[in-house]
């Protein structure tokens, strides 16, 4: 799991074992299957990246939804369920020269 998922875990268990102490176990389970499922949505499995020359690997799990052509180079649109690892990778080598922020709307995560 991945540290800065562990707060999502250890407050929904520090809750749990409160409510387990006044023997209130429905809420305590409640809170215990919380944290569990934040411990599964925040995992970090192994990769095996390819070794190939020239390929590029998805940056995320998930389901392509587009890839097209725009003025700057290609598009590419991953969309990541809930059970999908929501873990984002760097496909290729490269150096980040620029990081900005864009504005955007709220829309629907199978939007692109």
């Amino acid at each position: 799991m991945v540290k800065e998922g562990l707060p999502f875990v250890i407050i929904p268990l520090l809750i749990a074992a409160g409510f387990a102490v006044f023997g209130w176990w429905i809420f305590a389970g409640l809170f215990v299957g919380l944290a569990l499922f934040m411990a599964f949505f925040f995992r970090d499995p192994r990769r095996t990246i390819p070794t190939e020359v020239d390929i590029i690997v998805s940056a995320a799990d998930g389901k392509v939804t587009c890839i097209e052509d725009r003025e700057n180079g290609k598009f590419v649109s991953v969309f990541l369920s809930p059970i999908d690892v929501h873990i984002n990778r760097a496909p290729i080598t490269g150096k980040v020269i620029k990081i900005e922020l864009f504005q955007g709307k709220k829309a629907p995560a199978t939007s692109n």
